[in-house]
């Protein structure tokens, strides 16, 4: 049960449900105040799954253009970025130290920091 309050705790805020929300302040109240603060800090007392899924993960877009590519490719639809978009990516690939794909031309110069 502990685990479970500890995950209703945390999600409550993120999730932006008034009811979750409605559940919290009531685990807060019965709860020892420590506890409810572990529980927004500390990933290892909720739920592995939902701490793993919980938080949003920005991407980078030169990831996201490479992933794009990559599935046009395993489709074999005709995907050509946009030249940002391709020097965004050009650019991650360096970053990440992997080979951009063939066929994704960049005219201009990528700066890569």
């Amino acid at each position: 049960m502990k685990q479970t309050f500890a995950t209703l705790i945390h999600v409550a805020p993120k999730m932006d449900c008034d009811e979750l929300m409605k559940v919290r302040k009531v685990l807060t109240k019965l709860l020892d105040k420590s506890f409810v603060k572990e529980c927004d800090t500390n990933y290892a007392v909720i739920n592995p799954v939902i701490a793993e899924n919980i938080d949003m993960k920005k991407c980078d877009e030169g990831q996201v253009i490479l992933r794009l590519v990559q599935l046009a490719k395993e489709k074999n639809v005709e995907y050509i970025p946009s030249q940002q978009s391709a020097q965004a990516m050009h650019a991650y690939c360096l970053r990440k130290g992997i080979p951009p794909p063939g066929g994704v031309g960049v005219d201009a110069p990528v700066y890569a920091p």
